[in-house]
Order: C-alpha cells, then structure tokens, then sequence
C-alpha cells in the first residue's frame, strides 16, 4: 500500500472518530422540515419498505439518504436511533477524502493531492456537518465521486469509468436533485469527443444508466403523484413564479452566488483559477469542461430557486428575493480547490481580474445583511459574525454596506499578496488552518443551538412519550400553524406537518383532528373529557384506547 494511501486512510479514520465525539454534543435537531423528513421517510423504509410521512406517501425528497441512514432505525429508543444516524453520518461524510484524493492525483503531485484531501477534508462542508440529519452527507461524497469517474472515463476513453460514472450520477441526483448538474459536462463533453477530438465515446453509456437508476424513482412519483412535472418531481418543480422573479434578479444571484463561491472557498483558489486560465486549460480540458459546466448550472439552479422566492429582504441595497445558501454551492468546493491549486504555479494576477473580483466584493456586501450561520451557510460564518457585532452597534445601511465591502476587498486584496509571496505549501497549510478553525467554530455553534432546542418544551414532551407510550399517536392539527416551532402553542409546521416533539416519536405517528377514535394517543393543547396521562405546560397528552 503506497504511504499516502496509508496517510488517507489514517486521516479518515481520525476525522471520523471526531466527528462522532462531536455529535454526541449534537443533542436535538435544528433544520425543520428537512431533519423531520429526513428521518420520518428512513422510519418508514425500515419498517413498510416505503416512503410515507405520517401514513401518506410523499415525493419531497429523493430517497437515497433516507435509505442509507434507515439501519438506524432498528434500535425503538429515538435517543439511540438519533445517535446511530449521526455516527453514520460521520462516516459517510469522512469518505469524501478518497475521491478528493485520487481526483486531485489525476492533474497535481501525490504531495498536492494529499494536501487537496487534507484542505478540504476540514471544510465546515465536510467536517460540520454530520450533526444535521441531511442529505449533504452523502451529497458532497458521491456528487465529486461522480466528477471523478466523469473525468476518468473521458481521459482514457474506458467503458468500465464510463459505467461507473452513470452509477455515480444516478446515485447523486437519487440524493439530491442537484446532481442533474452533472449531466451537463457529460454532453458537453459528448460533444466535444464528437466533433473535435473524434474520438470514440461511450457518453451515451452514462447518461442511460444514470438515467435508469434515478429514473426509477420519478417513475415512482409519476405513477402515485400524476405524470406531470409537479407530480415527478415535488417541491422541486415550481407551477408559477411570484412577481418579485425577473431576468434581472436571476442575474444578480447567479453574480451572487458566485461571490458566494469566491469567498467560501477563501478567495485564493477561485483568483488562482482565473489567473492562468487559459494554459491550464489547453492542459486539462475535461477537467475544466467538468468545473465550469458544473459550475454555471448549479449557479443558475440555485439562481431560479432563491430568485423566485415570495421572500423578500428589505434591508438591502439591492432589492433581493430569498436568502442566501452556500450549503448548496458547497458541493463544488472540491472541484475549485483542485483547480486552483493546479493555477497556483502562476502568481501573477492581472489588474483586469483584480477590477472584476473586487467589483464582486462590492456586490457580496449585500449577503452580509443575510443571517450567514449554520446550517445553510457554514462557510460564510465568519461574515455572519462580522454582521451580528456591526448591526448591533450601527443601523444605516449605507454605513454598513461600506463596511461590509471594504471587509471583503481588503481579504481579497490579502489573498492575491498571499497567492503571489508565498508557495502553494505554505497557502494550503493556512488555509487548512482557517477551514479547521472556522469548522470547529461551527460545530461549537451547532451544539449550542442544538442544546438549547433540546430544552423546549416539545422536544421534552416528545422524549417523554419516547420513553414511556406505544401504539398509534395523533397530534392535533389545530395547533399546527405557521409560527416557529419554539412557540407555546405550535405542535407542528401548518405547510408540511413537520414537528418538535413528532421528531422523537418511533411510533405510528398522525397529523388530524383530536376527535379521531381510531388512534391510542392524542397530543393536544386543548381540554378533553379523556384520561389524562401526561401535561407539560399546558399541553396534554391524552388517552383514547386502552393499549
């Protein structure tokens, strides 16, 4: 076994091992409903083979994450089944170093490859995230797994990574429809074999088997849900726009997003990539093929989905739809860092690309104004942090974005000094110093918010029933509504049902009207002429059948 190997391995034994020491400082879920959903569709995988949420079947989400997590569930406690979902996690999640090496060896040193692997195995993206019940565990891994085999199978030509890589892609999107993002270079790439290189390609091999593995499910989906786009694909697929959707906003977040990308990624690598540019490119064309085809659609994805939001931020210079998540361009991190260490020999930088980075800057001193924390934007933390002590002491927004802008450009400024006074070494062990730092800030943040929701009132009342009831348990639709779940009189979300005290539940578990007889249990903050067997702060847990 070659030293470096032995070097990964080591590493990710070692990450995975402190990941699981984190979590069990990790003590309730925090991201409703996508924790909820999560772990109700794996309950419902384990035990009927399906994917339901509170006995009717559901199309939110692509199942993979949920089948891949269910195992856990073959402890009853929810205490323990928690746990065993985040040890999981912690593994999967490590696994991302592998495809992150042997990726990076294809066009870098082993030396710098093993670096790649190093950098970006401590990213919040990679070393934060096992405490949420979230399909990003297992997105990041296979999503640059696929990217992998796309490469491979395009630089040898060869069958067998051409099969590899539809499996990967199909397993991807089964995880996150995001993954449809990879499709792209794969055409892309299909084309240019076709009628530049007129090399032979087995493209058309990929793209059916990926198209098999993930088409089964939207099969699935059409045939329960109706064969139309709503039907196939959920909430994924909007039926309208609100009128805050224009052009224009859809090319503000796509720059935004990608400012986004720029300064989660630490500013160097993407500077690095644009500076030389076009020798790399002659280089390595499949693997810039992949990066910036994949690049561009998750921009412009992303883009449609925040831009069409009915949200609207207020407080901005800039009139903005939605809000800001860089937990989704996340997944390119991989591919930007390996780029810019390959662009890392240049150290000059153009003063054209100097106006362009910092004209950017100027731009993402609107995110600032965004709550920038965990989970959805781990790698911008320390820009939230920024935000919560400058608004505390200063409310013009003129004043603020002026702040926020001159942040961003003098660490832009810094990073172009770096890239051209120091060797690729010293940058990486820097920035490996910054993602650890700022990862465990996060998971320091993430634990204390998580033991602060574990002290509500429902995630009480649910560990209550967890311990002590068995059989059927209703909670009573009347106290769903739109409010946050740490309100004194919301059991569960209005929209989609998901619920505090629900998430604790191993059992049957229904959403309906308390004067359902059929159920063993009724949660509600309303008096009923039932036995009473539990209360807690003016919610009642009553008894409808002897079980």
């Amino acid at each position: 076994m070659e030293k470096n190997l032995k070097i990964i391995i080591g590493i990710f034994l070692l990450l995975s091992a402190l990941k699981v020491i984190y979590t069990f400082f990790v003590t309730s879920p925090t991201i409703f409903a996508d924790e909820y959903f999560y772990s109700k569709m794996a309950q419902s995988y384990f035990y009927f083979r399906e994917f339901s949420l509170h006995g009717e079947l559901v199309k939110a989400y692509p199942p993979l994450y949920s089948v891949l997590i269910s195992p856990a569930f073959i402890f009853k406690n929810m205490t323990y089944v928690y746990t065993a979902i985040k040890i999981i996690n912690s593994v999967i999640s490590s696994l991302i170093i592998f495809p992150v090496y042997y990726f990076a060896k294809e066009i870098l040193t082993e030396k710098k490859a093993l670096l790649a692997a190093i950098l970006i195995s401590v990213a919040p993206m990679s070393l934060a995230f096992s405490g949420y019940i979230m399909s990003e565990n297992l997105f990041y891994v296979l999503f640059l797994t696929a990217a992998y085999f796309i490469y491979k199978a395009s630089k040898e030509n060869n069958l067998i990574y051409d099969a590899f890589a539809g499996i990967f892609i199909g397993l991807t999107i089964l995880t996150r429809y995001l993954g449809l993002a990879l499709l792209v270079p794969v055409g892309i790439i299909f084309l240019y074999d076709l009628f530049v290189t007129k090399n032979k390609t087995n493209k058309l091999v990929t793209i059916s088997i990926a198209l098999a593995i993930f088409g089964a499910w939207l099969f699935r989906n059409g045939y329960l849900f109706g064969y139309d786009l709503s039907g196939i694909f959920g909430t994924y697929i909007r039926e309208g726009y609100p009128v805050t959707f224009t052009p224009l906003s859809l090319t503000i977040w796509t720059i935004l997003n990608f400012a986004t990308i720029i300064i989660s990624t630490g500013f160097i690598f993407v500077t690095a990539i644009f500076s030389d540019i076009k020798e790399n490119f002659r280089k390595h064309p499949y693997f810039y093929f992949i990066l910036f085809s994949v690049l561009i659609t998750t921009l412009v994805m992303m883009a449609e989905r925040t831009a069409g939001s009915a949200l609207f931020k207020v407080d901005t210079l800039i009139s903005l739809t939605g809000r800001p998540s860089a937990r989704y361009t996340d997944v390119l991190t991989p591919l930007i860092i390996i780029g810019g260490l390959v662009s890392m020999k240049s150290k000059l930088v153009s003063n054209k690309l100097i106006i362009v980075m910092s004209v950017l800057m100027v731009l993402a001193s609107q995110l600032v104004f965004f709550d920038l924390f965990p989970a959805n934007n781990m790698s911008l933390f320390w820009l939230g942090v920024v935000s919560y002590f400058a608004e505390t002491a200063i409310s013009n927004i003129y004043i603020l974005t002026a702040i926020y802008a001159a942040i961003l450009l003098a660490v832009f400024i810094a990073a172009v000094i770096l890239l051209k006074y120091l060797n690729t070494n010293k940058l990486v062990a820097l920035m490996i110093v910054f993602f650890l730092a700022l990862s465990l800030v996060n998971m320091f943040a993430i634990s204390q918010n998580s033991n602060e929701w574990s002290e509500l009132d429902d995630g009480q009342l649910g560990l209550w029933i967890n311990d002590n009831l068995h059989g059927t348990i209703l909670i009573d639709d009347s106290y769903c509504n739109e409010f946050d779940f740490r309100d004194a009189n919301t059991l569960c979300s209005k929209k989609n049902k998901s619920s505090l005290l629900g998430f604790w539940i191993n059992e049957e578990l229904r959403v309906g009207s308390k004067d359902d007889e059929t159920v063993d249990y009724i949660i509600t903050r309303t008096k009923l002429d039932l036995k009473k067997v539990y209360a807690l702060k003016g919610t009642f847990v009553y008894q409808v059948q002897a079980v």
